[in-house]
Parts: C-alpha cells; sequence; structure tokens
C-alpha cells in the first residue's frame, strides 16, 4: 500500500493542533492561570496595531471574557486570524475585523475562538502599542489602517518604514552586546 506523505502539511497541521489544544485546555481557561502561546505575525490585516513579524502573546480565554474591541486569536480551516473583535451575535458565534481590512471576516463560531492578545515583544523588546487597546485607540488604529488598507502607496512608505526601523533596532543590539562582550573581555585581562 502506498502512502502520500507532504511533511509540509502535516507539520502545518501538527502545530495547528498543538496550539489549538494548549491554549484550549479547559483547565487553563477557567483558571487565573490561562496558558500563553507566543508567536510571529505575518501578514498585514491589522496594521498599524501589529506589524509583520511582531511577536505576539495570546492567553487562553472565554467569550464571556472578551469585550468588543480585543484582539482575538480566532482558527478557521486548519488557519489562524489574529484581529479586532467587532461583534458578539446572539446565536453563540462572533465577527472579527483585521484594522486594515476593507470588510470584516465571515461570522465564527464560538469554538474558533482561541484566546485573545495579552501583549507584543518588537524584536526581542516588549512594547506596549496603544493600538492594542479597545476604545478611543482602537478606533484610530482602525482609521489608520483603513488608510493604508485603500491607499497602497501609504502602506508601501509604512512598512517601508517600519523595516527600516527592524534593521536600526537590531543593529544597535548587535552593536550593544558585542561593546559588553568587549567591555567583559577587557576586564578578565
Amino acid at each position: 500500500m502506498k502512502v502520500n506523505f507532504e511533511p509540509a502539511q502535516d507539520i502545518a497541521s501538527l502545530r495547528y493542533l498543538l496550539v489549538r489544544e494548549s491554549l484550549l485546555r479547559n483547565d487553563c481557561i477557567q483558571s487565573t492561570k490561562a496558558s500563553i502561546f507566543r508567536f510571529k505575525a505575518a501578514g498585514e490585516s491589522m496594521l498599524p496595531a501589529i506589524w509583520p513579524g511582531d511577536t505576539v502573546e495570546i492567553a487562553g480565554c472565554a467569550m464571556s471574557d472578551l469585550r468588543l474591541g480585543d484582539i482575538v486569536l480566532a482558527a478557521r480551516h486548519g488557519r489562524f486570524f489574529l484581529h479586532r473583535l467587532t461583534s458578539i451575535c446572539d446565536d453563540s458565534g462572533f465577527i472579527l475585523l483585521g484594522d486594515s481590512m476593507p470588510a470584516p471576516d465571515a461570522k465564527y463560531p464560538e469554538d474558533a475562538l482561541l484566546g485573545r492578545l495579552v501583549t507584543g515583544i518588537d524584536d526581542g523588546y516588549f512594547f506596549l502599542n496603544v493600538f492594542h487597546h479597545r476604545g478611543v485607540p482602537g478606533k484610530i488604529s482602525r482609521i489608520l489602517g483603513a488608510l493604508l488598507c485603500h491607499w497602497n502607496f501609504a502602506r508601501r512608505i509604512a512598512l517601508g518604514l517600519h523595516s527600516r526601523r527592524k534593521k536600526f533596532l537590531l543593529s544597535r543590539r548587535s552593536l550593544a552586546k558585542s561593546s559588553c562582550r568587549e567591555s567583559s573581555f577587557g576586564e578578565a585581562n
């Protein structure tokens, strides 16, 4: 018997199941110590709140813990979506919208909820992005996101500036590490 094996697809499926199960463990959701999962964001759908390559931390939570404007992680068809919660439906579902997306996602069933954004890490530095918060900062993020969604020139400039900023931070961090090594080496002699 011949079996077709696609390693990339199987690894992605395994990764998906691992994340889903670790965030949805009932004992973690209902206790004060929720499980936390860290991963790098991909895509531009949450600009300017979350940039491609930013590391985010997601804590498992129940639907009753969420409020409109929270950034939540949901799963659909083996993929993860990290978008802002815009509506909680009466028939046990919810609707998400990426800050720089023109239209909301299709309705998710309640069991698609995996968790909510706890914090973000930008190149190894913890950052507090005001756009992660609900309320006025979330609305400002949506307005800027709409600009980036409909005006490609602005999106390209913003992504280019962000890329330069990341390169600058990385070079500054590597320079600081090398100077620490030199000063500790010099003291040893």
